[in-house]
């Protein structure tokens, strides 16, 4: 978690590729260190994508990959048997599909002309 909270401070500042390795090299020591099954890879595989979608440049991009990490979250939430691990990323995964839509699907109500004067 103290790795995923600096990652996400970083990448605020940064979409640096050399860093985003960095933070998956990281998460990659960790996995290896506290390897237990398959949960282990899960959470590898889904803090990974966090990872890369946290330092991409473009949105759509970021939401795209962040919709597919949430889901491997989802995943080992619901094999963890976490009740409230999985409301929480259904919310998360919602909130991204409604933020995706919002964006990129519905169509502009008010488009301001600036050539028009």
């Amino acid at each position: 978690m103290i790795i995923s909270a600096v990652r996400t401070i970083a990448s605020i500042y940064s979409t640096s590729n050399k860093l985003m390795f960095i933070f998956l090299l990281l998460g990659t020591a960790v996995t290896f260190f506290t390897y237990a099954g398959l949960l282990s890879i899960l959470s590898y595989i889904a803090a990974s994508l966090s990872t890369i979608a946290s330092f991409r440049k473009d949105d759509k991009h970021l939401r795209q990959i962040m919709m597919f990490a949430t889901s491997f979250w989802l995943l080992n939430n619901y094999l963890a048997s976490s009740p409230a691990a999985i409301i929480m990323e259904i919310l998360f995964l919602s909130g991204n599909f409604f933020g995706y839509y919002r964006h990129y699907f519905k169509p502009k109500k008010f488009r301001i002309n600036n050539t028009d004067t």
